[in-house]
């Protein structure tokens, strides 16, 4: 079993320690007990600091979510990488100490029998520690801990390219790091389509579907007005009530590059997607100018 992560560095000081962001993907036996919608804390070692990590152990099972009151809630519509913001983290106690939040995916595993599982969490360093923000380690598992095999793009699968991700995460957000196609246990580097729960992204799909589609059953109705109402408590559908989103999304799907969102895309499939945007954007511009 094999983990990829990232890190990137928040500035922020608590308790003594360096405040990092860490998000990457891990995974897990299908017949485990999956941390889905969970949290771990790890302990990593590091020979020096955090360009140079050398393991992973676990130090806790999953444990379910609360919040600093002790209360659960439901983060299934959150993207993960907003779970950053949110207050379900613990105090930083020692260095090197790693938590997680997992959630499910779709992203293809080293090998047969495992799934993989998107993370985001928060990692303790010391104040001097320097931190490789550009970089995507890969661990393989040995035992219950996960030994450093080198970096995406230099050590492991050279012919993917480095991620660069100080570079390219500029302005961005915490979701842009799993969504840029720089991941994957497979021949392809890969990027989700979106880190919400794959429950809330098949109903957005099917949504979506049902929203483009030319014309709809008595009872898909009833399903699309159902979805609708249930996606608009989360805040997730009121770009279709703009009709040049709608358009878009629609001459997107004519060039069959309206992808589920349940599974992650390859970088030749984002590329295409990216050049037919800026096609379709431009289309859309020029028609609404036109006097």
């Amino acid at each position: 079993m094999k983990t990829q992560l990232v890190y990137r560095d928040t500035g922020h000081i608590q308790n003594g320690f360096k405040t990092v962001i860490t998000a990457g993907f891990a995974e897990f036996p299908l017949d485990a007990e999956l941390p889905d919608e969970k949290k771990i804390i790890s302990l990593t070692g590091f020979e020096r600091n955090s360009a140079n990590p050398e393991l992973i152990a676990t130090a806790s099972l999953p444990l379910e979510v609360v919040d600093s009151w002790g209360h659960s809630e439901n983060y299934q519509a959150y993207g993960i990488g907003d779970l950053v913001r949110q207050s379900i983290w613990n105090v930083p106690a020692t260095r090197g100490s790693l938590q997680r939040f997992f959630r499910r995916t779709n992203v293809e595993p080293s090998q047969p029998g495992l799934v993989v599982m998107a993370f985001v969490g928060l990692t303790a360093f010391s104040p001097d520690d320097e931190i490789d923000e550009d970089n995507v380690f890969q661990f393989q598992s040995n035992g219950l801990v996960q030994v450093i095999e080198g970096r995406i793009g230099i050590e492991v699968k050279p012919d993917w390219g480095t991620a660069g991700f100080k570079e390219h995460m500029r302005g961005n957000a915490i979701s842009a790091l799993l969504r840029r196609c720089t991941w994957g246990f497979g021949d392809e580097p890969v990027g989700l389509m979106s880190e919400m729960a794959l429950g809330i992204n098949e109903k957005m799909d099917r949504f979506r579907d049902l929203k483009l589609a030319d014309s709809i059953s008595t009872d898909e109705w009833d399903e699309y007005h159902k979805l609708e109402k249930e996606l608009q408590r989360h805040g997730l559908v009121s770009q279709y009530e703009q009709e040049e989103f709608v358009e878009f999304v629609k001459k997107r799907n004519e060039r069959g590059l309206v992808f589920p969102s349940t599974h992650p895309v390859t970088r030749n499939q984002f590329m295409q997607s990216e050049e037919a945007s800026t096609e379709i954007m431009r289309e859309i511009m020029t028609s609404s100018f036109r006097p």
